[in-house]
């Protein structure tokens, strides 16, 4: 499975370096993104999956400390493990890194070698087959719990209507495993989906149809957190269910992470991205 990072330092050449650097390492790259500063990367890691950060300490408007302090207070992201890369590697920066929960530290100037193993010793890669298979039986069995329906995986992607109109859901949890869940639907098959869970007969609003996919969210993740359960409280950010533009269903199904659903004979798209608390 891909590694999606988050590179941070006011050096547009210094994050150009590191990121060079992570493609000699060989890691498996996913999406890799760029801040130049604390406050930046909040940003980014408030609206988009990364499992990992590295930064640097010396930075304008927020500083590399002051970011890993604010970043462990927000729930979802707050155990996302970070590589500091830095020249200031005195034991008092290095002491107070560690009461931040980071225990990865690469001076500048850096070797291909170091980025990779620095990488390597704080991401678990997890198994894609064995990821999806519990994500697919999940799935199933809460759309049958909930709303009486029966689902199964099928390749049939793309199989919508030039005038079907889409909702996407996405939602954050953390507590065993951290991760963010993404659903998207037909609008007609969240309507029957809220029809069969609720037993509401005749039309259902748009409204009554977002708020079911969401709790099809909310229950998908919740069950995946119970699943491998240590004793760690499960936290879930609300869903945020949009309309979507086909381009959302088509950059999802194009994803070799998303798992397809049939349901009713209409398409339902799922996609995790988790990371297990070490």
């Amino acid at each position: 499975m891909s590694v999606n990072v988050l590179v941070v330092d006011d050096s547009d050449i210094i994050r150009r370096m590191v990121m060079k650097t992570l493609d000699l390492s060989r890691i498996p790259l996913g999406r890799t993104y760029q801040a130049g500063n604390g406050r930046e990367a909040l940003e980014i890691l408030e609206d988009e999956w990364i499992d990992l950060v590295i930064t640097d300490l010396n930075m304008p408007v927020m500083t590399g400390v002051e970011f890993l302090g604010e970043l462990r207070t927000r729930p979802g992201i707050d155990r996302t493990p970070v590589i500091v890369v830095s020249t200031d590697g005195s034991q008092a920066s290095l002491a107070e890194l560690e009461q931040h929960g980071v225990v990865t530290f690469v001076r500048k100037p850096f070797t291909p070698e170091e980025i990779r193993d620095a990488v390597v010793s704080l991401v678990e890669i997890i198994d894609p087959d064995d990821h999806s298979q519990a994500l697919a039986e999940i799935t199933v069995d809460t759309l049958e719990r909930f709303a009486l329906m029966y689902g199964e995986p099928s390749d049939e992607v793309n199989t919508l209507g030039p005038g079907d109109e889409l909702l996407h859901c996405t939602m954050r949890f953390s507590g065993p495993c951290s991760g963010v869940l993404s659903l998207a639907a037909p609008i007609d098959l969240c309507r029957t989906i809220a029809e069969n869970a609720l037993g509401v007969e005749g039309d259902v609003d748009v409204n009554a149809a977002a708020d079911t996919l969401g709790e099809l969210a909310n229950m998908i993740a919740g069950t995946f957190n119970t699943n491998h359960d240590s004793g760690v409280r499960t936290h879930l950010t609300p869903p945020e269910v949009r309309l979507a533009e086909h381009g959302t269903w088509t950059r999802m199904a194009a994803d070799p992470g998303t798992l397809a659903l049939l349901v009713e004979e209409r398409p339902l798209l799922v996609s995790m991205a988790v990371r297990f608390q070490r």
